[in-house]
């Protein structure tokens, strides 16, 4: 089964409003690795961008404007899923991988249409693997503990570490990818 494992940073929590500034992509059969793939993404004309959301990143707001074209981004991501996937076949799909999956992919598909393409469903399953909600079930006995369900304090737990202090989407999501094989087994 082929599984693309997805972490975006974003301008903020919303998808209609925010937008994507940094993409981190792992394209998997089960096991075997097949590609990774990161950008940044300038964000598309209008969008509402927090300095909080900024900060975690560690982006300044002057950045923003060096970064690729969302355009661009779209249509290298689009050449990409289509080396995988045939949007033709209904069979042909990849499982949505990612921690707190639901808020990538729902960034992920308003992004498609910003560029307009509506056929983000020809290209995932429905609905994602969530990661967070795997190791929510491994550490149920021991969540009333934990200070939160953040994925740096999951990491900690399984003793999986962090490069750096910042979120980057690629290392992110390569720390997820790790996490959801070690949860495999244990699961």
């Amino acid at each position: 089964m082929k599984q693309c494992f997805v972490d975006l940073e974003t301008t903020g929590l919303d998808p209609r409003t925010a937008a994507i500034i940094q993409i981190g992509v792992i394209v998997a059969d089960e096991d075997i690795l097949r590609t990774k793939w990161s950008t940044n993404v300038k964000p598309h004309a209008g969008a509402e961008i927090d300095a909080n959301a900024l900060e975690i990143t560690g982006t300044i707001k002057e950045e923003l404007d060096t970064f690729l074209d969302p355009k661009i981004v779209y249509n290298r991501l689009f050449r990409l899923l289509s080396t995988i996937v045939n949007k033709y076949d209904k069979s042909d799909k990849m499982m949505f991988v990612g921690y707190n999956a639901r808020f990538d992919m729902d960034f992920l598909r308003e992004f498609f249409i910003r560029n307009g393409d509506k056929f983000f469903g020809s290209y995932f399953w429905f609905p994602p693997i969530d990661v967070m909600n795997l190791a929510a079930e491994y550490l149920k006995h021991e969540r009333n503990r934990m200070d939160n369900f953040k994925l740096d304090t999951v990491l900690k737990r399984f003793e999986i570490s962090r490069s750096t202090d910042t979120h980057d989407a690629m290392e992110d999501i390569e720390l997820t990818h790790k996490l959801y094989n070690k949860l495999k087994r244990v699961v």
